[in-house]
């Protein structure tokens, strides 16, 4: 009889963050992992805040303070005193810890009660390296097969992450993506390891999004910049030549000086040397459609 993971690393990577909306998420894990345990496997499970703040951004005591919220095995809340990114946080909490099963979550999502488990139920079939959460109130674009859950790559905002697969390859690559694209990027080195990359629609993870009045998702500045960079990282890791040109001429003609900022950043680094490799066999996973990093299942228009 094999025998499932049995225990459990929650990470969550704050940014100028409150103890309020920690609280809020904390009392949610809780309930997800109380309704793990009496299902799954699961039985000892540690949660792991890691502050990438300019300063502290939560109390002294907030390990504590969140540990009564969360009634997990174990709380810790480490100040990075530096930006790591969320590839760079998520990274440095992993470190600090040996559990079977990794649970990156983003500090402004609420999991139903019901979440952890049907990620643990996805994760527990041979190969999968990573299950994947479904998002709401605005759900992913991104296609999944509606049998197996096999999809492209799995969002960062909730993650369940095996961990020997996760140490397999490294990690994420948070030199060349920090704060965007480390979940695609990890989800497609692991795919050309021969794992597997699921959805699990039962898993189901409120974002808290800021939504624009005209119903566009809000972007800040620096999420911009981050998020043209990591495009043109993905296109020169995974062999897009074309594509890294033709993103290159749209952002010169664009006059966006957040995109132009980024570009010169990727040129100056490339000069320096400083650029991934292409990786040998990248497009038998690598799926860029319609500046998508997969295909789509519907469309908001």
């Amino acid at each position: 009889m094999t025998i499932g993971p049995r225990s459990l690393s929650v990470q969550v990577v704050l940014y100028e963050d409150s103890l309020d909306r920690q609280l809020r998420l904390a009392a949610a894990i809780g309930a997800a992992v109380r309704h793990t345990r009496s299902s799954t496997p699961i039985e000892r499970v540690v949660l792991r805040y890691g502050d990438s703040s300019r300063w502290p951004c939560l109390p002294d005591d907030a390990a504590a303070v969140l540990a009564d919220a969360s009634g997990v095995d174990d709380t810790t809340s480490t100040f990075f005193d530096a930006n790591l990114g969320s590839g760079g946080g998520s990274n440095a909490l992993a470190h600090g810890d040996d559990t079977d099963l990794i649970w990156v979550l983003n500090p402004d999502t609420y999991p139903a009660p019901t979440a952890l488990t049907a990620l643990v139920d996805t994760l527990l079939h041979d190969g999968v390296a990573i299950a994947e959460s479904r998002q709401v109130p605005i759900e992913h674009q991104k296609a999944y097969d509606p049998v197996t859950g096999s999809t492209s790559w799995g969002c960062g905002y909730s993650l369940l992450i095996r961990r020997a697969a996760f140490d397999s390859v490294g990690g994420f690559d948070d030199h060349y993506f920090p704060l965007y694209c480390d979940d695609v990027d990890l989800s497609w080195r692991l795919r050309l390891e021969g794992w597997d990359v699921r959805h699990a629609p039962g898993s189901v993870v409120f974002h808290d999004k800021q939504i624009q009045p005209d119903g566009r998702v809000g972007w800040s500045t620096s999420a911009a910049r981050s998020s043209h960079l990591a495009r043109l990282w993905l296109y020169r890791r995974y062999e897009r030549p074309d594509l890294e040109a033709d993103f290159v001429a749209s952002i010169r003609s664009s006059g966006d000086p957040v995109a132009a900022d980024a570009l010169t950043e990727f040129l100056d680094r490339v000069d320096a040397g400083d650029a991934p490799p292409t990786i040998e066999g990248a497009g038998r996973v690598a799926t860029f459609v319609d500046g998508q990093y997969a295909p789509r299942r519907f469309s908001y228009g």
